[in-house]
């Protein structure tokens, strides 16, 4: 818990057999600008708020990841690129996780069930947002993605739920596809 706060740490190796990084590890390291993972990394869980406001500017979902905390990368401004591997473990993209982030694209990985609420809020960077062929996706919860500037957006045929604003405030928002097989409700 807060094992680096509000520290000057600049660039950081997650070592292989780590399995996870506890809540507000590096929240508030204003010069954390790199986070190094190896590729075969054990990493399960990252806990609530553990990379948020930093300057961290690109992140790989490790593939074992099953756990992804709330808010854990809410506030990085620089944040732009996220990658998640297409087999990837997490199911759920959890409350506020990348909220007033820099994220500019972002693929959602098929296996993702779930789309917390503000995950993406006030993203403003954010413009496009795509869904693999095969997505599983089931809900987008409440403001996922209001405030972003997303200007297209495919809504996956496994969609039940779309919450309460979920989209709100997308003012570059001009096309919305549903796929006619949908199973929203």
């Amino acid at each position: 818990y807060k094992a680096f706060f509000k520290s000057g740490i600049e660039s950081f190796t997650i070592p292989h057999n780590l399995t996870k990084i506890c809540e507000m590890s590096f929240y508030k390291c204003n010069n954390l600008k790199q986070v190094v993972l190896d590729i075969n990394s054990e990493l399960q869980i990252i806990e609530d708020n553990a990379f948020s406001n930093t300057e961290i500017k690109s992140f790989s979902i490790p593939i074992n990841l099953e756990k992804l905390g709330i808010n854990a990368f809410s506030e990085c401004e620089e944040l732009k690129d996220v990658n998640f591997p297409v087999d990837s473990k997490l199911k759920v993209i959890e409350i506020g996780t990348f909220s007033y982030s820099g994220i500019e694209k972002i693929t959602i990985p098929p296996y993702i069930i779930k789309i917390d609420e503000f995950s993406f809020l006030n993203c403003e960077e954010l413009t496009t947002v795509e869904f693999s062929q095969d997505s599983k996706l089931q809900i987008i919860e409440q403001k996922a993605f209001s405030g972003t500037s997303i200007e297209k957006i495919c809504i996956p045929q496994q969609v039940t739920t779309i919450g309460r604003k979920a989209f709100s405030n997308c003012k570059e928002l001009i096309e919305v596809e549903i796929d006619e097989d949908s199973c929203l409700e």
